[in-house]
């Protein structure tokens, strides 16, 4: 019996990193078991309770919003048409497959990514490099605010071409 309360405290910080994104690296395709084109209700059933449900009310189109992981604020997902189409990092430790993380400054981009597409559509202070897979499905987006990466997304090829979220 004294070892119950460590076997429900184990249970208990096992279920609570269950959707813990540290570790895991933003692929172009995936995030964990974030899966681009996975169902949100298969998302809802994976998560049990993790994901916020957004209010029809509430979404940027009729078929398009923006949601998130409770316990992981810093990724935002898109959701369109009922699945996941993109990935949003924000904050530290979000990290590419390719080693590029959040933090890291241009050079180490370009460096890593030196076929990189530069969008000219931003000011002088911010800019944004794009990487499109091989099979031209899913692209990955770097932002950056001077010379530093402030933030990565990745998605589909059609989510990633949309400026500002679902428009």
């Amino acid at each position: 019996m004294k070892n119950f309360p460590i076997l429900s405290t184990l249970i208990l910080c096992s279920l609570c990193s269950a959707a813990d994104f540290r570790s895991d690296d933003l692929k172009f395709e995936r995030l964990g078991k974030l899966k681009i084109g996975q169902n949100f209700e298969d998302l809802k059933k994976d998560f049990g309770g993790q994901i916020h449900c957004v209010p029809k009310e509430l979404w940027a189109s009729k078929n398009c919003y923006h949601t998130g992981l409770k316990h992981n604020p810093e990724i935002t997902l898109m959701i369109l048409d009922g699945k996941l189409v993109r990935i949003d990092l924000t904050a530290t430790p979000g990290r590419a497959a390719s080693g590029i993380a959040i933090g890291d400054n241009i050079t180490k981009l370009i460096k890593r990514y030196p076929q990189s597409k530069r969008i000219e559509n931003t000011s002088d202070l911010t800019a944004e490099f794009l990487i499109i897979s091989d099979d031209r499905k899913y692209a990955m987006k770097f932002y950056l605010t001077g010379s530093i990466v402030t933030a990565i997304s990745s998605g589909t090829t059609y989510a990633m071409s949309l400026d500002e979220g679902c428009f």
